[in-house]
This record gives structure tokens, C-alpha cells and sequence, in this order.
């Protein structure tokens, strides 16, 4: 159950409605103007009591969740108060948005939009549906009803949602150079083959510069244009292009067979390095 401050309590009892008489509260974060702001949600035995804030001014930041205010910004700020008779209401129903909902009363003169909220808070108003309509019926609520199951933290910092509640780590604020430091800790054994695997990579790389050299430039501008200076670098006889078409072909082939061997070796070493590393940090 949302939390009222003790101002808004105080600020309540005006429309005698005591602490006592309340059963379930909840908060909708977005006005109709679609700009943050708290509308506060009443339940009591005989009525559904809404306390609007203003929209929020410039210096409150925003968090996965909404705003926390403080007892001064309470004080500082009452809210409009809008009672409705439960016996007017026949139910509750939310209409969902893009980026939240919409929460909607069916009265006896029709259907009454009762505010907007984010996705943060969907949670919360589907809890408070049902509370309602177990009121409603004249059922007690029970404690889960009131409280909820376990509330999804968030990162008190920047607001994010903890990805694991049960660890409590913020991706956005976690110290990533220590986490680097500790996974490259776990390459330590394998710098051997990791030398070697990046060795593979360069000379993969200058292999696939050597092929297309050798079958576009030599085998044309050079080859086949019967270039009688390349003969000479050879120390081929001069004339016997059909030798130095073997000769390129021969090149080509084992340029190819390199590259091919260099490529199976660099996976065979990724193979089995990564397994071995990805297991360390699992256990």
C-alpha cells in the first residue's frame, strides 16, 4: 500500500476522513495534461477519495516509480480533493495506453475517466481494482491485498529497475572498470593461445588483401599483359608466361590454403578457450 504523509492525513480528516477509516491507497503519476504529477488514491468502506497535486516543478527529478516527495513538498503544495460514494461506482476498469493507462469508473451517469499513470504504477492500480471491488462486495481485505507481493526495488540513484531483485545491481551504475578488471582476470591462463588467436587475425587479414591482389592485379595488369619485368624478377626465362601462369596459380592456391588452415586453427582456439573462460564466471 502506497504510504500517505502525515499532511495529507491531516489534510483528509478536513473531509472526515480519519486514518482509520482508510483501507487501500495507491498514486496515478500522470495528469490529464500527460505531465508528471501525483493524484493520490483514498479507499474507504463507503467512499473513493482522489487527491491531486499540482504538476511537478522544475528541480524534481523523475525515477523509475515516480517522485518522492517529501513531507515539506506536501505542505508546501495541497493537492484538490474529489470524493466519490462507492455506492455510485459499479466498477473499476483500466484501459491501457502506449506507455501506462488510463483508470476509468462506471457510475450510474456514465463512464468518468479517473486520471493516467505510467507502466511504473500499473501494478499498484490493478492491486487497487482488486481491493475495491472486494470492498465492494463487503469482503476483508487480506494482507497481500493491502500490500501487495514483493515490490519491484529500483536503483535509488538513477531510478532503473534492478534486472535481479535479488542482487540489487544497477547495470547503469555499476562500477564497469572493475567489472572488466575481474572478467579479464579470467583470460590469465590462456594468454598463450589468446597471443596466438590474435596473430591469426592479422594474418587473416593481410591473406584476404593478398588474394584479390594476386587474381586482379598480377594475373591482369601483369600476367596476362605479358609483363617481360616480372620474368625478370622471377628469373623466369623470358617468354614462358604459360611457367608464370603456373607459377600465380600455384601462388593463389597456397595463399588460399594458408588462409584456410590460419581460420581453422583461430576457431579451434576459440573453441575451446571460451567454453573454459564462460564456465569460470558462471561458477
Amino acid at each position: 500500500m502506497t504510504k500517505l504523509t502525515k499532511s495529507l492525513k491531516q489534510y483528509l480528516e478536513k473531509y472526515d476522513i480519519a486514518s482509520d477509516d482508510i483501507r487501500l491507497s495507491a498514486i496515478l503519476d500522470v495528469n490529464e495534461n500527460f505531465g508528471f504529477s501525483d493524484t493520490y488514491l483514498v479507499l474507504t468502506e463507503d467512499r473513493l477519495v482522489l487527491a491531486a497535486y499540482e504538476e511537478h516543478k522544475q528541480g524534481y527529478v523523475h525515477q523509475f516509480g515516480g517522485y518522492s516527495r517529501t513531507e515539506q513538498d506536501e505542505q508546501a503544495d495541497m493537492p484538490a480533493i474529489r470524493i466519490f460514494e462507492l455506492e455510485n461506482i459499479s466498477k473499476l476498469a483500466v484501459i491501457r495506453e502506449i506507455s501506462g493507462g488510463a483508470l476509468y469508473a462506471e457510475t450510474k451517469e456514465g463512464d468518468i475517466r479517473i486520471g493516467r499513470f505510467t507502466n511504473s504504477r500499473m501494478g499498484e492500480v490493478q492491486r487497487f481494482i482488486g481491493a475495491f471491488d472486494k470492498v465492494k462486495k463487503g469482503e476483508e481485505l487480506t494482507k497481500e491485498d493491502i500490500e501487495g507481493k514483493n515490490k519491484m526495488e529500483c536503483c535509488p540513484k538513477c531510478g532503473l529497475l534492478y534486472p535481479d531483485q535479488e542482487r540489487k545491481i544497477c547495470p547503469k551504475c555499476m562500477d564497469k572498470k572493475s567489472i572488466m578488471f575481474r572478467v579479464l582476470s579470467y583470460y590469465k591462463p590462456y594468454i598463450p593461445q589468446i597471443i596466438v588467436m590474435f596473430l591469426c587475425y592479422f594474418a587473416t587479414a593481410a591473406l584476404n588483401l593478398v588474394w584479390p591482389y594476386l587474381s586482379g592485379t598480377v594475373l591482369y595488369d601483369r600476367v596476362l599483359a605479358k609483363d617481360e619485368s616480372l620474368m625478370e624478377f622471377l628469373n623466369l626465362p623470358a617468354g614462358k608466361f604459360t611457367l608464370l601462369l603456373g607459377v600465380l596459380v600455384l601462388g593463389m592456391l597456397s595463399a588460399k590454403l594458408t588462409l584456410l588452415a590460419i581460420e581453422i586453427l583461430q576457431k579451434v582456439l576459440t573453441a575451446k578457450i571460451v567454453p573454459k573462460i564462460v564456465a569460470k564466471i558462471k561458477e
